[in-house]
């Protein structure tokens, strides 16, 4: 096949037109060169560039931030928002153990209506450790 080389690149040749060559490069575009100033060269084929394409990560999120964010739903509850369910359902279910702490929380959440983020935030860690909420 016929190219064409100029400034470290190579050209298919597809055709002439009056003092021009006609060429496409690696990626289909079309290129017009002036006879004079390029050589025409035999190769095999042209080297088609491949492109490579960002590969996707899985972002791995804290549960118990991502269980924080459902417990504080409960401050926003009014707008019939599906965490408030959602947390609604399973902080009901959580098994206290006896712990007096985590059953004010629970009695906060749900006789309140009202969690601070510090409280939120040990519900969801005591749920996450303890294997309630995954």
């Amino acid at each position: 096949m016929k190219a064409i080389k100029s400034n470290n690149k190579t050209f298919e040749l597809t055709g002439e037109r009056g003092d021009y060559f006609l060429t496409k490069d690696e990626r289909g575009k079309v290129k017009m060169f002036l006879k004079k100033d390029v050589e025409v060269i035999e190769v095999e084929c042209l080297q088609k560039k491949t492109y490579k394409t960002k590969k996707s990560t899985s972002v791995n999120s804290d549960p118990v931030q991502t269980w924080k964010k459902i417990a504080l739903s409960v401050n926003d509850k009014w707008n019939n928002n599906s965490y408030w369910k959602l947390a609604e359902n399973k902080s009901g279910k959580l098994n206290t153990n006896g712990n007096e702490f985590i059953e004010s929380l629970l009695k906060s959440m749900f006789e309140n209506g009202k969690l601070s983020e510090k409280q939120a935030y040990y519900l969801a860690k005591y749920g996450v450790e303890s294997g309630q909420l995954n």
